[in-house]
């Protein structure tokens, strides 16, 4: 099945994935391709076979550390080689601002 895409798009054109309450597993995906941000999404989505999480994108850590100072997440993946830090400069700086998230690194 199939979903589709939120007609609302970010400031960069990716598809804004809206943050959803309720009991929702809420997903943060730091990620600079758009092209992976679609793919990821939507294996997450066909995997699950629901909508029961929510994800929202960054493409940069820096924005995902602010984004961090105001949202709270269940889960963060991370893209290992971003544009403004990655490798474990950026592992280390997510756990030293969410240590009890689970990061997953790709």
């Amino acid at each position: 099945m199939m979903v589709p895409l939120p007609t609302h798009r970010t400031a960069t054109g990716r598809p804004h994935l809206p943050l959803a309450g309720g009991d929702d597993i809420r997903i943060l995906l730091i990620e600079d391709n758009p092209s992976d941000v679609f793919l990821i999404s939507h294996m997450l989505r066909d995997a699950a076979g629901s909508d029961s999480f929510a994800i929202a994108d960054v493409p940069r850590l820096s924005e995902a550390l602010d984004l961090l100072d105001k949202k709270t997440f269940d889960l963060v993946l991370l893209d290992l080689n971003l544009l403004d830090m990655g490798g474990v400069a950026a592992v280390a700086a997510l756990h030293a601002q969410v240590p009890r998230t689970p990061i997953i690194v790709y």
